[in-house]
């Protein structure tokens, strides 16, 4: 296990904890490749049942670390597309429990996510244009599937927050509730579908994301886009203003 993050089972319930409380819970390429690993792992143990994803009790995640960005090499989104898979591949149901801001890419993987609850503080942030980028993580088509074109396009191009109420009211998570509330609410969730049969949850999950049959193919088209875009003078220079203070957003 790796220390960026947290993990432990109870009962059929493993809990992942994003665990870089020093950066916000920024994203680097350890962590993306330790989250993979995790999630991989979990797919495969016939003990584990359900995932539930943690953040921090402030912060959810504030996205990708920008410094990873920094001259940015051709391979440099291959890390991000390996947690990206394996995110999607998982067949067990995955519970996130969101307390404080989800950005970026913090905010995108809630869309694979089966069951989202967030806390009464909660924001979502979607600032990938920007900062010189373009959407990520199959969220070009998603959030248009979710709230439509033209609310995701305002989420989008202009990466204002999106508070918890909203993001309930539109269909991004499913219940807010208090922040000290958040992760026993959603472990009882958890807990709820580990007690159903497993075959059934599985099999109704394949049913749910049969509709986006090629949404691999979308992560490798936008993260082509995503690299081309990071090359750009105008994408370094805003990456290195940023991350000359102590912004860690994506």
């Amino acid at each position: 296990m790796s220390d960026l993050l947290e993990c432990h089972r109870q009962d059929a319930v493993l809990t992942i904890r994003l665990n870089r409380a020093a950066k916000k819970n920024a994203i680097n390429t350890a962590m993306y490749l330790a989250l993979a690993r995790e999630l991989e792992a979990a797919e495969s143990d016939p003990a584990v049942s359900v995932i539930l994803l943690c953040g921090q009790p402030d912060i959810f995640s504030a996205g990708n670390d920008l410094s990873d960005f920094i001259d940015a090499a051709d391979d440099c989104m291959d890390p991000v597309l390996v947690f990206m898979r394996a995110l999607h591949r998982v067949g067990k149901p995955v519970v996130a429990a969101v307390r404080g801001a989800a950005v970026g890419i913090g905010a995108t993987l809630l869309l694979h996510c089966d069951l989202v609850l967030a806390s009464e503080e909660t924001r979502l942030v979607y600032p990938f244009v920007k900062l010189g980028f373009c959407p990520e993580f199959g969220s070009s088509r998603l959030l248009v599937q979710r709230i439509g074109h033209l609310r995701a396009t305002q989420l989008m191009l202009l990466g204002d927050p999106v508070s918890a109420a909203r993001a309930a009211e539109w269909g991004l998570v499913n219940e807010v509730l208090p922040d000290a509330q958040v992760e026993p609410a959603a472990l009882e969730a958890a807990g709820r579908l580990a007690a159903m049969s497993v075959d059934a949850v599985r099999t109704s999950k394949a049913l749910l994301k049969a509709a986006n049959p090629e949404l691999e193919s979308l992560f490798e088209e936008e993260a082509r886009a995503f690299t081309r875009l990071l090359k750009t003078d105008a994408c370094q220079q805003t990456l290195r203003s940023m991350t000359s203070g102590d912004t860690r957003r994506k």
